[in-house]
């Protein structure tokens, strides 16, 4: 069982029912755990939902190269749901998901006019130790073969990876493992029209900062509230989409009840310095609840107890509240490995 409350579809109200429904016609006949975990929190649901469809279901990359990736990532964060759940798509793609020798081969053989090596490593190193990632990697990404569109949807893949299996391990969700897919393939299939498709451009350069869009102006300011470097959304900004999805989820992790805005900001720097980025150097100042939840998460999130949620929705207040936070250190954890990942792209919009 999980260790905080899912919400089932026949108990949905409306907001929630019309994303399990749209979840229902452009993923999967069912409703995966992954999701119904945000069921309580419909501000939390609709943002990671918009994240998910975003990165995963839209764009140049192929979808199978995307799909390959989060695996991936997945099995180095060791979270065999979001493991099982990337086999269950990949298996519906078309590739023999359990022959995991041969996975990469399958995709890149048919989708992959580059090397798909070099950006596997990359995954890894990004997810394992992100402070060792130079510019020198997004360079040698870019003599692959990738254009800078595919690096951004490659780079967004990952963080996102991250931020997925940390939710889900921390959660305890269980995967039932099927395989009677029969029905979830031509929807799985089809997704990735149903959902509009990114722009596509090459060479890509960053927004200016008085970019009239309105995503792009809101999560700069929530960014900044936060004390989150605002030059990622910068980056990233080319991708359409990408940011109206990080408007929604960083305005909802805003409006969930839980700790005050000044531990959420100790959290940025917790995380930043539990992943071996650089921060300022006064200590952040935190409850134990609260320092434990973002190093564990961040480190080792597998080995999260139920007595230590259960102690932190005590402190909190609320499941939802909980939840709340699991997600905004999950989140921290996708956008801080994002951020070191497009240094190159940040130095140059800094220069400029």
């Amino acid at each position: 069982m999980p260790r905080l409350p899912v919400v089932d579809a026949q108990y949905a109200d409306e907001r929630v029912a019309a994303v399990y429904q749209a979840i229902k016609q452009q993923l999967m006949p069912s409703v995966p755990a992954l999701f119904s975990a945000f069921g309580a929190v419909p501000e939390l649901l609709e943002g990671v939902w918009e994240d998910f469809r975003t990165v995963m279901a839209t764009g140049s990359l192929a979808r199978p190269i995307k799909e390959l990736l989060a695996r991936h990532v997945s099995e180095v964060n060791a979270c065999g749901y979001c493991r099982d759940l990337h086999d269950l798509f990949l298996h519906a793609l078309g590739f023999d998901a359990e022959a995991t020798p041969d996975l990469a081969w399958q995709v890149q053989g048919e989708h992959a006019a580059f090397d798909l090596a070099p950006l596997m490593a990359y995954a890894e190193q990004l997810t394992t130790a992100p402070a060792r990632v130079t510019p020198e990697d997004y360079q040698e990404l870019r003599s692959t073969g990738l254009n800078t569109q595919q690096l951004l949807e490659a780079v967004s893949v990952i963080g996102h990876a991250n931020f997925f299996s940390r939710v889900a391990n921390a959660l305890d969700l269980a995967h039932g493992g099927t395989r009677a897919i029969a029905g979830v393939l031509p929807l799985i299939r089809r997704s990735a029209q149903v959902i509009a498709a990114s722009r596509v451009r090459d060479e890509l350069t960053p927004v200016a900062g008085d970019h009239p869009n309105t995503a792009y102006m809101k999560t700069q300011k929530e960014a900044s509230r936060l004390g989150v470097d605002g030059g990622v959304f910068t980056a990233m900004a080319p991708l359409t989409g990408w940011l109206e999805a990080q408007e929604m989820l960083i305005v909802a992790l805003r409006t969930v009840d839980g700790p005050p805005l000044e531990q959420r900001r100790a959290l940025v720097d917790v995380v930043a310095r539990l992943l071996g980025l650089p921060r300022s150097e006064a200590k952040p100042d935190l409850p134990k609840t609260l320092l434990d939840l973002a190093s564990d998460v961040t480190l080792h999130p597998r080995f999260i107890t139920d007595e230590q949620i259960g102690a932190v929705v005590e402190f909190c207040g609320s499941n939802e509240a909980a939840l709340g936070v699991i997600t905004l250190v999950a989140w921290l954890n996708d956008i801080l490995r994002m951020e070191q990942a497009l240094s190159p792209r940040l130095s140059a919009a800094r220069e400029a």
